[in-house]
């Protein structure tokens, strides 16, 4: 019922489904570890659960910890629906065993409603690897300074949804530099700064009732139509695509107008519309990118000089004529071609043996570094 009502991803149907049919079997749900969350009975003392078991129940503790109100979330099934979003191999857990607890306890929870499950994301054409350093991890990506909403909107873009996706970096820079810097960041900065520059940081009068305009508003609207559909049926990477082609959109716009200073000395109404449509399109755009790029949502409104917007239902005219912009800032930076090839020998990770090695020959120079300091004092004396 849930899985039919909640629009389950296909994965999670298939993963929960073939564990159901083969029967529900006996699991261990302790071990004998010195860490994690202790079984509370004496006769076990020194026996942790297994996070299958104790990590679900995080998210009502977690939630409780938080505010004295949780079971408005997890105690309210007619009014909270609750979606999760994870990698295939934890789905059982989250289709069948968690529920079942919850169910166990005859108290009325919130159970699941939707789930969102993700198939394997590899590391150029390798499994991602802790142990052997494969791959790129959370502290990996702060280290490399590129920022945080490059590696999502490449992350997103490139979401296993229905199959495996494999991540490499020479996709992940050209994906920086000729979609997020050449599409969205060159619509946003070319409007503000022609804005900055001809009207004084101050939006002309403007009109859109001429065909092209009309065209564009109407091109907008069936887009945006199809985004939040894309939204409401968790197709978070379909989401992700349509915004990008909305931007796409921004830019033919301007390049059809031939906006430029001709434009502006010779056809001052035309220009003025152009300036009006496109600074609200990039306002409709700060709202469709804020739930894959927060940090880049706050910059085009600070430019904007405008305040945090919802998703609307249709492109409409919200910033008017007399608004005054703030200043223009690079949403993104180019990022060298050459880095590709550096950045995948520097995550492409060591075999367990070299590692081991690598430990050893660490510690063999520890201790010689030791016999040194130990014995330079006493040469000294």
């Amino acid at each position: 019922k849930t899985s039919i009502e909640g629009k389950w991803s296909a994965n999670s149907k298939n993963i929960t489904q073939s564990w159901l049919k083969e029967g529900l079997k006996p699991r261990c749900i302790t071990r004998d570890l010195n860490w994690g969350t202790p079984v509370p009975l004496e006769e076990m003392k020194g026996k942790v659960f297994y996070v299958w078991f104790d990590a679900p129940i995080g998210y009502l503790s977690i939630m409780a910890n938080y505010t004295n109100e949780w079971e408005k979330w997890w105690k309210n099934p007619d009014q909270v629906k609750l979606y999760q979003f994870m990698g295939k191999d934890n789905v059982p857990f989250h289709t069948v065993m968690f529920p079942c607890s919850l169910l166990g306890t005859d108290e009325e929870w919130t159970l699941l409603h939707h789930i969102s499950t993700t198939e394997y994301l590899n590391y150029e054409n390798m499994k991602f690897s802790k142990s052997r350093n494969i791959g790129v991890f959370g502290d990996d990506a702060k280290d490399t300074g590129i920022p945080v909403s490059v590696w999502r909107y490449y992350l997103i873009s490139s979401r296993p949804e229905t199959s495996d996706s494999i991540f490499t970096w020479k996709e992940f820079i050209t994906r920086n530099n000729n979609e997020l810097l050449a599409n969205l960041g060159n619509f946003v900065n070319r409007v503000m700064k022609f804005v900055t520059a001809k009207y004084d940081s101050t939006i002309p009068s403007f009109s859109c009732d001429s065909e092209s305009e009309q065209t564009l508003i109407k091109n907008i609207n069936n887009l945006l139509t199809n985004y939040i559909e894309a939204l409401e049926n968790i197709k978070l990477r379909a989401g992700l695509e349509i915004a990008m082609e909305i931007s796409r959109q921004g830019n033919g716009y301007l390049q059809e107008s031939k906006l430029d200073n001709t434009l502006f000395a010779n056809n001052p109404e035309k220009c003025a519309s152009v300036i009006g449509v496109s600074i609200n399109l990039i306002y409709l755009l700060s709202a469709l990118f804020s739930p894959y790029m927060p940090s880049v949502t706050e910059s085009i409104v600070r430019q904007l000089n405008a305040p945090l917007r919802n998703i609307p239902d249709t492109f409409t005219m919200d910033i008017e004529a007399g608004h005054q912009i703030g200043k223009a800032e690079y949403l993104f930076k180019r990022i060298d071609e050459k880095m590709a090839e550096e950045f995948s020998k520097k995550f492409a990770g060591e075999s367990r043996d070299d590692k081991k090695t690598a430990k050893k020959n660490k510690k063999a120079s520890k201790t010689a570094n030791n016999v040194i300091a130990t014995e330079v004092p006493k040469a000294q004396s």
